[in-house]
């Protein structure tokens, strides 16, 4: 019994050293620099940094230490950036939504790790806005399954609950998605994020409060709940000022809720007058 536990710890010794070498010294420096350009670039939707950032990494994937690293920032320009051309230039995003699947597939094979699965959600969802609607039904299931890998991995990760909420919110509710579905799912991710952590210090911070916040504003917005989406779009907006998504589509949601509410206000007067 002596003589396991001595070599458990001499095991478990091994395992940490390894983990602290691979996030430490020159190499980890500049996958840290790396991530750091890639938040900031992903936050802001700044398509050059973007590019920028995926050629740093793709100059990386020999290093054997990092390659995994390598190709899972990749992946995750790709797919940001595939977002960010789906309207003006649906060929480019295509090209952006192969290779980032191509360089996720690669990181697999080295690390199959939950927060890869999430990312394959996310990218899955490019690829059935560019497709027909006769291949949504099949990658629809494609991506349930992407969801049911990173749940086993890692039940409540914020990313898989997020990525949840959307596939909820794109789903009619005939086939049992809806708005009401998604809501509950991000207010639940609310809760995780309070104490949750990542494995990982390189993994790349997304799906963070400020997400949730800024979907959550859409989301009431969109369903007529005005001093909800109000609240928290206040509350993401102070947790993250140059968050794009909430600066754009949010605020032009909740401004066009707005105005819907005031007109109906004006002729609802104009009628009782």
């Amino acid at each position: 019994m002596k003589l396991h536990k001595v070599c458990y710890g001499i095991l478990f010794f091994f395992y940490l050293a390894s983990f602290v070498s691979a996030n430490q010294g020159p190499g980890a420096a500049i996958f840290k620099d790396i991530k750091t350009h890639i938040e900031e670039a992903y936050y802001t939707d700044n398509k050059t940094e973007l590019e920028a950032q995926l050629k740093r990494a793709s100059a990386l994937v020999n290093n054997k230490e990092f390659e995994w690293y390598a190709y899972y920032y990749m992946a995750f320009c790709h797919n940001h950036l595939s977002m960010l051309t789906l309207e003006s230039d649906p060929e480019q995003a295509r090209k952006h939504v192969d290779a980032a699947f191509e360089n996720v597939d690669k990181a697999k094979e080295i690390n199959e790790a939950a927060e890869l699965y999430v990312l394959c959600i996310s990218i899955m969802g490019k690829k059935i806005t560019l497709g027909s609607s006769l291949m949504r039904m099949t990658r629809g299931l494609e991506t349930l399954r992407y969801m049911d890998k990173a749940k086993e991995l890692d039940p409540d990760m914020p990313g898989v609950v997020f990525e949840h909420a959307l596939t909820e919110y794109h789903t009619p509710v005939k086939f049992g998605g809806g708005v009401d579905k998604a809501k509950a799912l991000l207010k639940k991710n609310l809760k995780i994020l309070e104490t949750y952590e990542h494995q990982d210090p390189l993994y790349i911070d997304w799906h963070l409060r400020e997400d949730n916040l800024a979907w959550l504003a859409y989301f009431e917005a969109e369903t007529g709940n005005i001093c909800e989406a109000t609240e928290y779009y206040n509350e993401a907006a102070a947790l993250r000022p140059d968050h794009a998504f909430l600066n754009s589509v949010v605020e032009k949601k909740l401004n066009e809720k707005k105005n819907e509410l005031l007109r109906s206000k004006q002729e609802g007067e104009e009628d009782h007058g």
